[in-house]
């Protein structure tokens, strides 16, 4: 999908490549020896001094990968058709598409492989267009991935995000090592050494390819989720380790930034560094007489750019100025609950004023959604009836996060369910 950014460098070819990771010469990956030198180029760049047997791969045709990631799709609820319906009205989703059907469509179009974190298994999409020195390219950002998980389950770090944003921060740090890993061994494939490789251009380009991708979207927090982990993870990884060393990485393998609000902001090499994040003020209200709380998340940055596309024009800077959000989802109660007649209440904490009434200001004027600023806070309110009884009396309660989540606190929501069903790309 993005690695291809990786193969183009200005940078002039360099005679001696460093001693320990010898690339080899272009090869057919589908041939075990080819895949078995990639693997131990794609582990030396990590640091390792024993290469493991490779893993199984399997090649398969871009329908064969759809009909693959069908499979894996769940059964709509209620509860879940609440959160897609606030979506589509927010222009996140397209009318009378699901969160799960807009993810699966996003990643049916654009994956070029994925490794999978359940049988441990690589899968490559046939590409004919890709030239052997691009597919070793690929496999050797699978092949990260596989040594990612040989030393810490992916799945496991991935199931303990308990929600959007979370599961985008273990994203970005799994995607970040796997694009500049990659790119280092793409460096050595091309006869360049990693340190000569243009760093800047290649985040520059990604930053381009992801914010296109988003604003042609017609589900823009899909496509948002599936692509930003690549280029905001590769930059601070990249300058974790281009500007310093290896061993910064190690320790963000360890302990990285648990919001993508501090992936945005970059990778600042101070012990003492501070997050961005602040507390909101009060979180989304307790549920307004004739409904009840389903489900609480935080989008942070991925929903806000991909709610700055849907009003326009996708961005990075005013999403920096981000730095606490949480959005809640309400079901009318009744004998047949209806999820067009739900309530999306999304609370943002923006740095300033200022900033929460530009995003308010550059929002259309959309049927179902109204707004309010309070504060640094902008309160975005989704529904089919922005009149209803009991709802302005609600928004002037003021629970904390604590007291409003539903109970058991961990059950993932429908935003986040379709998220982990994602593969490792």
């Amino acid at each position: 999908m993005l690695m291809g950014a990786c193969a183009d460098s200005d940078a002039p070819p360099s005679a001696a490549l460093a001693e320990d990771c010898v690339a080899p010469e272009p090869c057919d990956i589908e041939h075990p020896e080819c895949m078995q030198q990639v693997l131990a180029l794609t582990a030396c760049e990590r640091g390792e001094t024993l290469t493991p047997p490779a893993p199984q791969m399997r090649v398969v045709s871009r329908s064969q990968l759809r009909e693959a990631l069908k499979s894996d799709e769940g059964s709509p609820d209620v509860t879940a058709a609440v959160w897609d319906v606030a979506l589509t009205r927010l222009h996140l989703l397209p009318e009378g598409t699901s969160g799960g059907d807009a993810a699966l469509d996003a990643e049916a179009e654009s994956v070029a492989a994925f490794f999978d974190s359940d049988d441990k298994t690589i899968t490559i999409v046939r590409d004919e267009d890709h030239d052997d020195t691009a597919r070793m390219h690929v496999l050797s950002h699978e092949l990260t991935h596989y040594l990612q998980d040989r030393e810490s389950s992916l799945r496991e770090r991935v199931v303990k995000a308990d929600s959007v944003d979370a599961h985008m921060a273990v994203r970005a740090l799994i995607e970040g090592e796997a694009v500049v890993n990659s790119a280092r061994a793409m460096a050595r494939l091309v006869g360049r050494r990693p340190e000569n490789m243009p760093w800047s251009q290649l985040y520059a380009s990604l930053d381009q390819q992801v914010l296109k991708a988003i604003d042609a979207s017609p589900a823009p927090l899909s496509t948002a989720a599936l692509t930003l982990p690549y280029n905001l993870g590769a930059r601070y990884v990249g300058d974790a380790w281009n500007l310093y060393d290896r061993a910064r990485v190690v320790d963000l393998l360890e302990d990285a930034p648990s919001s993508l609000i501090d992936w945005l902001a970059g990778y600042d090499a101070s012990a003492s560094a501070e997050s961005a994040r602040e507390a909101l003020d009060c979180a989304p209200p307790q549920a307004p007489p004739g409904f009840e709380l389903v489900g609480v998340d935080s989008f942070g940055p991925t929903g806000l750019i991909a709610l700055l596309a849907a009003a326009g024009t996708a961005e990075f800077e005013t999403a920096k100025s981000l730095r606490a959000d949480a959005a809640a989802a309400y079901l009318r109660t009744g004998d047949a609950p209806d999820a067009s007649s739900g309530l999306l209440i999304w609370r943002l904490r923006l740095a300033s004023e200022v900033d929460a009434r530009a995003i308010e200001r550059r929002l259309p004027t959309w049927p179902h959604v109204g707004s309010r600023v309070l504060g640094k806070e902008l309160l975005l309110i989704v529904t089919s009836d922005l009149t209803q009884m009991g709802l302005s009396a609600a928004l002037d309660t003021c629970p904390t996060l604590a007291e409003l989540k539903p109970v058991p606190a961990q059950t993932p929501t429908a935003a986040l369910r379709w998220l982990t069903r994602q593969r490792t790309r």
